[in-house]
């Protein structure tokens, strides 16, 4: 098996959204310490990129219990219910803008699976509310309608 890299030599990457001083990178570290210029998607796993936090970013630091996450305090020290050492949660103005964007995605994707789930639960319920679809669609074609419409979802 060949390799088309020369051994030692470094790999040019045509995305230019990649750099070795970037501010976002993969959770999952698939790609190791690799870091990006701007948000996405990591190109390995599709997971949301994340961006580094830097020290003066940080609006407070709170702790809470990893099994009771009800509980928070100022200063670090065991939990009240458990006795499990609390763990710090650091709060960032850029956690709080990704929250909202993180949550503009979701209510897009769940508004659009909702879409395309409303035509097939009709599709697929519609002989148990007395209504007999077969007089319009066949079948198998019911089934491809379907099987199209959930696809997305």
């Amino acid at each position: 098996m060949e390799h088309n890299h020369k051994q030692g030599a470094e790999q040019s990457n045509p995305d230019k959204s990649l750099s070795s001083n970037g501010q976002y990178y993969c959770p999952m570290l698939c790609e190791g310490d690799k870091k990006y210029n701007k948000p996405g998607d990591c190109p390995v796993c599709g997971m949301d990129l994340v961006k580094e936090q830097k020290a003066s970013d940080k609006i407070a630091t709170e702790y809470t219990c990893p099994m009771h996450p009800e509980i928070i305090r100022d200063e670090p020290g065991s939990c009240p219910i458990c006795g499990m050492d609390l763990e710090p949660v650091d709060v960032t103005k850029e956690d709080q803008e990704d929250e909202k964007e993180a949550l503009k995605k979701l209510s897009r994707k769940f508004w659009i699976a909702t879409i395309f789930t409303i035509p097939v639960l009709f599709l697929s319920m519609a002989q148990y509310v007395g209504i007999d679809i077969s007089l319009f669609i066949d079948e198998k074609t019911n089934g491809w309608i379907q099987f199209i419409l959930s696809t997305p979802v």
